[in-house]
């Protein structure tokens, strides 16, 4: 029998940024969930992180319950494979993005993007991420995004 994979997002603390406008941010970390083999006490899931970012706390919480994550314990989870891009796009646009004005923006953005854009960009972010596992190697990809969209 075959498991679909399920994502996680989990929000940390995180030390605040030295920046104009004053907003609650947390460390999001989006995990993947698979089902790997099975041993002799059951099926054993594999856990593997794919992104980890800053972002506006109200903000990307708002946006992921709008999109159909749900939450549990704190922790937020789905099983929808377009979600889960979304939220990877999300976060790394919020990330390397500092008015507040531009937030909202990034979010309608995210929300128009169509699937096979939002599936090739999430890879490129994840792909980033995943050399060094250093949130700073995110603001290229980023920037590359804003510049097709025309918003540089």
């Amino acid at each position: 029998m075959i498991e679909e994979p399920l994502y996680v997002l989990r929000f940390k603390y995180v030390k605040p940024a030295k920046t104009l406008i004053k907003i609650e941010q947390k460390l999001a970390e989006v995990s993947l969930y698979t089902a790997s083999s099975p041993n002799k006490k059951g099926n054993k899931k594999s856990k593997v992180l794919m992104l980890s970012a800053r972002v506006p706390f109200k903000i990307f919480s708002q946006f992921l319950s709008s999109s159909g994550w749900q939450e549990k314990d704190g922790v937020l989870f789905s099983s929808k494979e377009e979600a889960y891009y979304r939220a990877i796009v999300l976060a790394a646009l919020l990330q390397c993005t500092r008015e507040r004005y531009k937030m909202d923006e990034m979010c309608r953005l995210v929300d128009n993007i169509p699937y096979i854009d939002l599936k090739f960009w999430s890879n490129v972010f994840i792909n980033a991420f995943e050399n060094r596992n250093r949130r700073r190697d995110l603001y290229r990809p980023v920037r590359a995004l804003k510049e097709v969209y025309g918003y540089r």
